[in-house]
This record gives C-alpha cells, sequence and structure tokens, in this order.
C-alpha cells in the first residue's frame, strides 16, 4: 500500500510539473502574440522540486556519457558544450540538458560548466528550466562571492519577469519570510483548497500525502482556512519555534499549538515538539 501510494505521489508531482511548464509556454506564446500571459503568474526558481523531478525524468533514457554527468560529483567527465549546441529546441532536450548540468556543478562552477551554461542559455534562452538553471548558478556565485557573474544572470531573470509579467522568485520567498508570514499564507491555501500551495507551505513531518490530500474535501479544507485564527509566539529555538494557535470552533476560540520549522531561510507549518 506505501508503495502504491509512493507512486500516486510521484505521478501527480510529475504531472504537476509538467502542468507548470504547460502553463509557461502557453503564457510565451501568448506574449509573443502580444497579449500578456496569464496560466501562470508566479514562478519560484529556488524550489528543489524542479531539479528533482528533471533528474527522474531523465536518468531511466538517458545515453551513458550523460549518465556519467548526471552522477558526478565535482569536475564533470564529459563536456555538453558541443551536445547542447547541436540537439534540437524542443521539451526532452531542454530538460536532459538542464538535469545533466545541474547534476555535476553540486556546489561549484568550472570554466567547463560556464561554457555549458552559454550553450544552454543560447538555446533554450527564456524556457522553463533555463530559469531554473540560472538560479542554480546565481546561489553558487553567491556563495563564492562572484557578485557580478549572480548580478547578470539575476538582471536576465528580472528582463524575463517583467516581459511576462510574472514573479519570478530568486532565493528565500516573502511568504515565509517568518512563522506570521507562513501562517498566513498557509491559510489563504486552505481557504483556497489549492492542495499544491498547502504541500509548499508544510514542513515534511507535518505534511500528507498528497493521496490523502486528494481523500480530503476540498470544502473542507477551506472551512479549516476560514476557522483558523491568529498566532502568537511561545518561543523560537535555532530552526524550529513554538506558537499558540487560535481558532474557532462551535463559535468558541480555540487555543492550541503550532510548530514551525525553518528550512534554508523558509519557515514552514508543522515541525517536531520540542
Amino acid at each position: 500500500m506505501q508503495e502504491k501510494q509512493k507512486r500516486y505521489d510521484e505521478g501527480t508531482m510529475f504531472s504537476e510539473e509538467f502542468a507548470r511548464i504547460a502553463k509557461y509556454q502557453l503564457d510565451g506564446m501568448g506574449v509573443a502574440s502580444g497579449k500578456a500571459g496569464k496560466y501562470l503568474k508566479r514562478v519560484k526558481v529556488s524550489s528543489l522540486r524542479s531539479p528533482i523531478i528533471a533528474q527522474y525524468l531523465t536518468m531511466a533514457a538517458t545515453p551513458f556519457p550523460i549518465q556519467i554527468k548526471l552522477l558526478s560529483s565535482g569536475e564533470p567527465h564529459y563536456e555538453l558544450t558541443a551536445a547542447i549546441k547541436q540537439c534540437p529546441h524542443d521539451l526532452g532536450s531542454m530538460i536532459l540538458y538542464y538535469a545533466a548540468i545541474v547534476g555535476s556543478i553540486k556546489k561549484s562552477v568550472n570554466d567547463v560548466s560556464e561554457r555549458e551554461l552559454k550553450a544552454y542559455l543560447d538555446k533554450f534562452t527564456e524556457d522553463y528550466y533555463a530559469l531554473f538553471l540560472r538560479a542554480s548558478f546565481i546561489k553558487i556565485y553567491r556563495d563564492k562571492g562572484d557578485v557580478q557573474k549572480a548580478e547578470k544572470l539575476e538582471q536576465e531573470l528580472k528582463a524575463i519577469a517583467e516581459k511576462r509579467g510574472i514573479e519570478i522568485i530568486v532565493g528565500m520567498d516573502n511568504q515565509f519570510s517568518s512563522p506570521e508570514a507562513s501562517w498566513e499564507t498557509y491559510k489563504d491555501a486552505l481557504k483556497r483548497g489549492d492542495i499544491e500551495d498547502i504541500v509548499e507551505c508544510s514542513y515534511k513531518v507535518r505534511v500528507m500525502s498528497r493521496a490523502e490530500l486528494k481523500k480530503i474535501d476540498i470544502e473542507m479544507l477551506k472551512k479549516m482556512g476560514e476557522n483558523f485564527r491568529k498566532i502568537e509566539k511561545v518561543s523560537i529555538d535555532g530552526n524550529r519555534a513554538k506558537y499558540r494557535r487560535h481558532s474557532i470552533k462551535d463559535g468558541k476560540d480555540v487555543v492550541g499549538t503550532e510548530y514551525f520549522t525553518n528550512v534554508d531561510g523558509e519557515w514552514k507549518v508543522g515541525g517536531l515538539a520540542y
């Protein structure tokens, strides 16, 4: 049963990712014809979900030299620059070479990976995974203090966002900048019955599987969001926080406990008691 549920969650995760890609591509067609994009208003390029999905999708049917690239940790064993330049401009190539480059750079970049980055951006300039590839390099450049290279890529993302009329989030998401901000974001996601946003708000030990969430009546989720009220800080200890949670039940104020966990600078709803 657990394995079946895991496969269901993975399948849902992949289908949701393809839906985001489709929305982004449709918006691009609209922008090209002079119409503002309307399907995807927000892209969080700091999310780890997309690179993980991309690597899952490519490992099963990837040429051996690129599998070496995907699995390497450190100096790349195979340069993809020429292959990227010659590949078709299609969805499969966009995902394949994105995953290959991200899989090899890990925490550092060098001349080879920068040549691959240039070749990739020349080919897939404004495509979906080109946004995420820029974000991966920006993080590494920022970490090593190479501000000029990071700012150049950030300006490219800013220009794409303005052109498309969307928000591209690089780094920390302000929606999760504090437990209070995360709580408001979480309540809003519940009120809308948006399962994907509920998952995004939740820490891994709190979040139910997508299979479990799908079983819950959307109206019940919305009612939960409506019934939740304010939270009050009790304590913060490093990356964990404890709050009093107020909610309404049968017209009465009910006080409970809510825990938050800081993950890479973002506060997520839920966590282990302490």
